[in-house]
This record gives structure tokens, C-alpha cells and sequence, in this order.
């Protein structure tokens, strides 16, 4: 057996020779040229033909990494993608998040990312809110320092600009089990602690792991038991020892030795997740509001196509 597999998502090049024990010097090369097209795999195959009644068999395979950086783009790829990314860019100012129809917070309550490094915030909540909706878990956590925007939302919308401002980093969500105690531990650990080389004699005392916390948890976390197991969404990095949250890094130690700490590629982005959950709401909202099936299914065939989902889109935003 000779063989090689090409490609494959690696966020390193990868390059692996694995010899097979058939007794005839077989191997199969694995090449991965890295993440985000950096780099191209130059492969050359050489195949060798005994009899011409016999398939050729592959006898070497030589392989370069070429680095992309020095090449100029193509014309005709970069046009295919200015014309896909124009569509991401034409929404960057649409509505994403509008708590009118989230019902995530009372009545009332103002939506405010700021001062998330000094106490709970609306942001916070509503983002930890869909967190936890949309990953299916018990609760959600975000330290302070992953919301950047800083902002007050008079309106209570967030577009998807903002959204990008308010979470410009991975925040790479995972999904652990802990125990009530140890989320409550952590909670309030997040929010007292004192980080080395902070000024003690400042008025307020900023933390960057001051945990934002979701809506549901903020009302009911303390009706459960202390031994309660619960499915968590928090970031990786906090498991890890960033913020030197401690009771978070106790947990990430218990999960190490358990054998069951996440992988560094088993995570997904906050902003992805909130994106994800926010584009459901939309839908159900617009969905929600047809009255009347035939109204927008104009050509009678029982299935809304493209162009009627267009026409009831519009009718929704008040736009094209």
C-alpha cells in the first residue's frame, strides 16, 4: 500500500510519513499545508509502470511548502470573493440583536456594555443569555475584559458592526461540567479578587475576569444544591489560568486529571454562537408575524421561494 492524503484543517503544516507493515515498504504521506491559506502544498507523484497490463503504482512523493505571501492575488479569485464578501459587508449595519423581541431582560432595563470589568451588565447578560439558549447548557459565563464595546444602547439594538466591536476576540467557548458550588465560587472570586499589580487605593477597583453572568442564572442560581452538576459555557482560556480566576482553574485541573479538559480545537467562537442564536430569533420573529401564508407565496406552489422570502423580508425590516 502507498498512498497520500492532501489537505484537511490543521492550524500548523503537517507533514507525516506512516510506514505500513505489508512487507512491501508501503507508506502513505499525510500533508495539511496550515490554516487560512498561508501556504500552498507543491506535491509531485511518481508513478511507476512494470507491464502495461498493470495499474501504475506510486513509487514517491516529493512535497514543498510554498509560502502565498510573495504571489499576487488572482484577478478572477479575488473578484469571486470582493462579490461574496459584499454581501457580509451590506449587513454589517443591519440589526442583530434587538431586545424588544429577545425578552432576555425585564421591563425596562437599559442595554449597556459598559463597565463590564466593575459589575453586571445587560450586555453581559444578553450575550450569556444566548450563550446558554443556544449551546443548551445550564448556564454561561464571560469575564468583563472579553466585551470591549463600551457602550450604551438608547434603542435597545445592537447591529452586527457593534456586535464585531463588542467581542473582537475568539473567546473560544467550551462546555464543561461543574459543580453549583464551584460556578458560585467563581462568580464571586471573579468579583472580589484582587489581580496582582492592581492599585488597591483606586476608588473602584477594575477586574478583568469580573464574570458576566446569564440572565436565568442571575434569578435562579441559588434555588439549586451546592453538589448539583451543571453544564457550563465559559471561555477556555479561564480554565487555563487567564484572569487567574481560581476556582475556574481548580475546575480546569479537575478535568485535566478526569482525562475530559477540552482540546484546543473543541470550542467555538462567542461571537458565532450569538451570531447563530440571533439570526433565530429574526426568523422566528418574521415567521411569527405571517399572517397570512398566501399573502407571500405568490405564485401558489405551497413553498415560499427566493424571491418571496425577499418580499416578506422587506415587508419585516421596512427595507430591501
Amino acid at each position: 500500500t502507498k498512498g497520500v492524503i492532501i489537505g484537511g484543517h490543521e492550524h500548523e503544516p503537517y507533514d507525516e510519513l506512516v510506514t505500513t507493515d505489508d512487507g512491501n515498504d508501503g507508506f502513505v504521506r499525510i500533508l495539511k499545508s496550515g490554516m487560512d491559506a498561508n501556504a500552498a502544498s507543491l506535491i509531485d507523484l511518481t508513478f511507476e509502470c512494470q507491464e502495461a497490463s498493470q495499474p501504475a503504482q506510486l513509487v514517491e512523493v516529493d512535497y514543498d511548502l510554498v509560502p502565498l505571501a510573495t504571489f499576487d492575488p488572482s484577478v478572477v479569485v479575488q473578484k469571486i470573493v470582493d462579490t461574496h464578501e459584499s454581501v457580509v459587508k451590506a449587513l454589517e449595519n443591519e440589526t442583530i440583536i434587538d431586545t424588544e423581541s429577545t425578552a432576555m431582560l425585564p421591563p425596562g432595563a437599559f442595554l449597556s456594555s459598559k463597565r463590564t470589568r466593575f459589575e453586571q451588565t445587560t450586555v453581559g447578560s444578553i450575550f450569556c443569555q444566548m450563550i446558554k439558549e443556544e449551546r443548551e447548557v445550564d448556564a454561561a459565563i464571560i469575564n468583563g475584559a472579553s466585551i470591549k464595546g463600551g457602550m450604551d444602547y438608547p434603542d435597545g439594538k445592537m447591529s452586527y458592526a457593534q456586535l464585531k466591536k463588542e467581542l473582537p476576540f475568539p473567546t473560544k467557548l467550551v462546555v464543561v461540567p461543574m459543580a453549583r458550588f464551584q460556578l458560585d465560587q467563581a462568580i464571586m472570586y471573579s468579583r472580589t479578587a484582587i489581580e496582582e499589580g492592581t492599585d488597591v487605593d483606586r476608588a473602584e477597583i477594575p477586574r478583568r475576569g469580573y464574570l458576566q453572568v446569564d440572565w436565568d442564572y442571575q434569578q435562579t442560581g441559588n434555588l439549586g444544591f451546592p453538589d448539583d452538576i451543571l453544564t457550563v459555557a465559559v471561555p477556555r482560556n479561564l480554565l487555563n489560568g487567564f484572569c487567574k480566576i481560581q476556582p475556574l482553574m481548580d475546575v480546569g485541573k479537575q478535568l485535566t486529571e478526569q482525562g475530559i479538559f477540552p482540546g484546543p480545537d473543541d470550542y467555538i467562537p462567542a461571537l458565532n454562537v450569538i451570531v447563530r442564536h440571533a439570526c433565530k430569533n429574526r426568523w422566528t420573529r418574521i415567521v411569527s408575524d405571517l399572517k397570512d401564508f398566501q399573502e407571500f407565496d405568490l405564485n401558489g406552489d405551497g413553498v415560499l421561494d427566493r424571491d418571496e422570502i425577499q418580499s416578506m423580508m422587506a415587508m419585516y425590516l421596512g427595507h430591501d
